[in-house]
């Protein structure tokens, strides 16, 4: 059984000494400026069936730890063990012969890595239609674009690498959109072979989402968090929103191009009706006023603990409110094969005068699935609502239950 350790792994980088005429440093700076902490007191272990995902910034450690791990760089303390053939996709351009044709790189990398003549070119059939290159496989490499270059390299290394323990450093997400679904397609499969190791480090959250069983945070060369993909996501995903509010410029997580499949159909939504105070059906309500959503849906099978969301945007499409069931819902968590309905009630819906989109989903989980956008069914912004309200309760989006008074004179005196 294929197994990997990373035993208290740290990696020190010792910076140059100051070059003839520079500014000579004081103790305390040279002390300071002698060495650069990539890596500190990393540990983990992963047996045969297992997927790790690395996570973190720029400069948190990401590839230095990758690189440990397949042995082209020696830690400065600790050891990794592993037992099993081990491959890894670092560089996909890396070795490549510029002068040669993409064909002949590929029938090279087939013969450097000991594969017969024969089964090269075998395989060889087998990269070129998967890299999709056409006829640009008789061109020089020289002339290749970088996106030819990687779709080139991280074909012939998955086809021809053999492996109990793969390392892949942020090359998934290669070429256009097509191509992206079907490197995605080929790393599920790839990780599905029994006892097999994939460790991914990545920014994309999907990748990770959609290929790892466990996740771990880097930052600044130590372990912020490891475990499961759905925790680490929802350890990530609030500090993602405590950094909104003081970081201009925050780029949501989720606005990137989704490759990882459609809905899974396991639960498929009916109808949503919205129902008033009266309890009859309307798209027009009154704020403060009570609200039921009520979510009519057909399962295909019985489903443990799905997540149902609802999410408010305003027309302009800033999300004003959203619940699920994870976080405020009905004890019960087993769903039942057949038809059944879920309600949303609010004793007082308090968004203020406007038209608003009501989305609605139904999802395996909580972070990981939303990341992945594997819904069992979603309707996005699929429903308007109207709101009125009275001018009395204020302005903006929402009404907020709240009291003015006038503080007593001899009582600030007193405080005083």
């Amino acid at each position: 059984m294929a197994f990997l350790e990373a035993r208290k792994i740290s990696k020190a980088f010792r910076l140059d000494p100051p070059r003839r005429g520079q500014r000579s440093l004081t103790n305390t700076e040279a002390e300071d400026t002698r060495a650069v902490s990539a890596l500190q007191d990393v540990s983990f272990r992963l047996e045969g069936g297992a997927s790790l995902g690395i996570i973190g910034s720029n400069g948190s450690g990401k590839s230095t730890l990758l690189k440990v791990l397949a042995g082209v760089m020696s830690p400065s303390a600790g050891e990794v063990v592993r037992q099993g053939r081990l491959s890894t996709i670092l560089g996909l351009a890396a070795g490549t012969m510029p002068q040669l044709s993409g064909w002949d790189n590929i029938v090279l990398f087939g013969r450097l890595l000991g594969e017969s003549a024969r089964r090269t070119r075998q395989v060889a059939e087998q990269v070129a239609e998967f890299s999709g290159l056409g006829r640009a496989l008789h061109w020089p490499v020289r002339t290749y674009s970088s996106g030819m270059l990687l779709r080139l390299g991280f074909s012939a290394a998955v086809h021809l690498l053999e492996f109990d323990i793969l390392l892949v450093d942020e090359v998934i997400a290669v070429g256009d959109l097509v191509f992206q679904k079907r490197c995605v397609a080929k790393m599920q499969e790839l990780r599905t072979r029994e006892g097999r190791i994939l460790v991914i480090a990545t920014h994309n959250l999907g990748d990770v989402g959609a290929l790892c069983d466990r996740i771990m945070l880097l930052d600044n060369g130590r372990v912020a968090i490891e475990g499961k993909t759905e925790d680490v996501l929802r350890h990530y995903w609030r500090d993602c929103e405590r950094a909104l509010s003081r970081i201009e410029g925050f780029r949501n997580p989720l606005e990137v191009p989704q490759i990882y499949g459609e809905d899974l159909a396991t639960i498929r939504l009916e109808k949503v009706r919205f129902v008033g105070r009266d309890g009859q059906e309307s798209t027009s309500f009154t704020s403060g006023e009570p609200l039921t959503v009520c979510i009519d849906y057909v399962a295909q099978a019985e489903v443990d603990n799905p997540l149902f969301r609802v999410q408010f945007h305003r027309n302009d499409g800033i999300l004003v409110h959203g619940t699920n069931t994870y976080r405020k819902g009905p004890e019960r968590s087993r769903v039942a094969e057949g038809r059944g309905t879920l309600r949303l009630h609010y004793p007082s819906f308090r968004l203020l005068q406007g038209d608003y989109y009501v989305s609605v989903g139904v999802w395996p989980d909580e972070y990981r699935s939303m990341l992945v956008n594997q819904a069992f069914d979603f309707h996005e912004r699929a429903y308007v609502i109207a709101v009125e309200s009275r001018i009395e309760q204020g302005a903006g989006v929402l009404f907020q239950e709240a009291e003015w008074s006038w503080a007593d004179a001899g009582q600030e005196n007193e405080r005083e």
